[in-house]
């Protein structure tokens, strides 16, 4: 097998594919069993983690057929001849109980700090040029939570969100609002609950998401898959796992209230959302939620300058392409993605060290933004010409199933965009909206003149309330598509 793992610290990459998982003991051996049996059905289309460096996973597992896993029922107790009539019968086999969901059981909640208003309004002024924000409507209680989901097996899967939570006396009826961060690194120091917006800036998604919660919305922001787990790398725009976690994130919110003497009540209403990467797993959600979360209540798809064509990401913007390429083959195996054959051969000698140190902040400036820089040339004649098919038929197959928002869905969906976007382009998001408009979507397109990628989340935000606020009292949004 091909393998991009010859350095010292690939190698230890790859050997923590097969280091056992270390269970708190409220999900133990007895919750994986529960799982397995519970949610087998639900994965027979995804591809299995790999086991070992270099595994291949392009392929599915089987499907587990509920009726053959079933244990052989009871055989019936006969009473003996010389039984008399008056004997007590046996008591019949009780019916098997339905076995409870564990996907998003909460697995810890603490109390970080509850933010006042006006300590709201000087952390937006922070993040939101003037004019954009909104002033404080409520103080924010602000929660650290572990929840379950599962990975691609079915296994357990340990997540670390951030809850932000309105502060009321009286009763609120609030929607949920489950957001995904953007691309902020691989390695665990990059997890977005770390982030310590006035030390190292990635997105600011403490304002963020506070000045959500402050306007009336339950706001959770969850870390993806892989973060906070020393044995292996965030699993980065694998849409599977992105899909899993976010309604897995909207289901620990209702599992939070379950006993929580709070007033607020989480409405039967969830807005997925997200940022760049974060808009490619909000649609994640959406195209998962039929099969994996058909309890979710999902009211609307957002996407602040998302990013759901990964193909157009490495041509659009080629300094993520390390992020993408090391994290597939770390993933999927280096056979499907030798990333040997797609970098320059000056990249390779670093690439573990730098794929596992540096976050978001320290990327660009590193590997610029140039594809002749960073590509060899039969990849990069190979993804310009649209023939990675062609030259690189196990690649193309991953990136094409880790497109997203293209299944057919009639979920509102909302994408904001600004024209001075250099990291997706208002070419690859149009195209991406005429894509949801062909297959039947509903969905409204907003542009912001001379508006950067770093900035659609801000100057979008009274608008991405309005329209959140259409759906939630039962309006109709306007749509791009024609005919809708």
């Amino acid at each position: 097998m091909t393998s991009i793992f010859p350095f010292t610290r690939l190698a230890a990459i790859g050997a923590r594919h097969t280091a056992p998982r270390l269970w708190p003991a409220l999900v133990g051996a007895a919750l994986v069993l529960l799982t397995a049996c519970a949610l087998a059905p639900l994965h027979g289309s995804a591809p299995s983690q790999p086991a070992a460096e270099g595994a291949v996973a392009l392929r599915g597992q089987a499907t587990v057929d509920a009726s053959t896993a079933a244990a052989s029922p009871t055989p019936l107790v006969r009473p003996a001849a010389s039984v008399s009539p008056t004997s007590v019968a046996p008591s019949p086999t009780p019916l098997p109980t339905a076995t409870p969901d564990p996907r998003g059981t909460l697995l810890e909640r603490r109390h970080l700090a509850t933010v006042q208003r006006d300590q709201i309004n000087q952390t937006s002024a922070r993040l939101y040029p003037s004019g954009t924000s909104l002033p404080a409507r409520y103080p924010v209680d602000r929660f650290h939570i572990r929840f379950l989901s599962t990975d691609a097996t079915g296994a357990p899967l340990e997540v670390v969100a951030q809850l932000f939570v309105p502060r009321v006396e009286a009763a609120l009826s609030a929607p949920v609002f489950v957001y995904g961060a953007g691309t902020t690194g691989l390695g665990d120091q990059c997890a977005p609950s770390r982030e310590q917006p006035t030390v190292r800036n990635w997105g600011d998604y403490l304002a963020h998401m506070q000045s959500y919660a402050t306007q009336g919305y339950v706001a959770i922001l969850p870390d993806y898959a892989g973060f906070n787990d020393e044995s292996q790398l965030q699993r980065y725009f694998i849409a599977d796992l992105e899909g899993r976690v976010l309604l897995d994130a909207a289901r620990a919110v209702y599992r939070f209230f379950e006993d929580a003497a709070a007033p607020v009540v989480p409405e039967r209403a969830v807005f997925f959302a997200g940022y760049s990467q974060g808009g490619h797993a909000a649609f994640a959600a959406r195209d998962a939620a039929p099969r994996y979360a058909p309890d979710v209540p999902i009211a609307g798809a957002i996407g602040h300058g998302a990013t759901t064509d990964v193909k157009a990401l490495l041509r659009d913007s080629p300094y993520f392409a390390p992020y993408v390429l090391y994290a597939y083959a770390d993933y999927y195996g280096t056979d499907a993605v030798d990333v040997s054959r797609l970098l320059l051969p000056r990249w390779l000698p670093s690439l573990a060290v730098e794929m596992t140190t540096k976050c978001i902040d320290a990327m660009p400036g590193y590997y610029g933004n140039e594809p002749r820089q960073l590509y060899q040339a039969g990849f990069l004649n190979a993804l310009f010409s649209d023939r990675l098919g062609e030259s690189f038929p196990a690649l193309d197959e991953v990136l094409d199933r880790n497109s997203t928002g293209l299944v057919p869905s009639r979920v509102p969906a909302l994408l904001l965009q600004g024209t001075a976007d250099p990291i997706v382009p208002p070419r690859t998001q149009e195209a991406f909206v005429a894509k949801l408009c062909a297959a039947g979507g509903r969905v409204t397109y907003l542009t912001y003149p001379n508006v950067h990628h770093f900035q659609t989340r801000q100057v979008s935000f009274k608008d991405t309330l309005a329209w959140m606020e259409t759906i939630r009292t039962g309006g109709t949004p306007r749509t791009a598509c024609t005919g809708s």
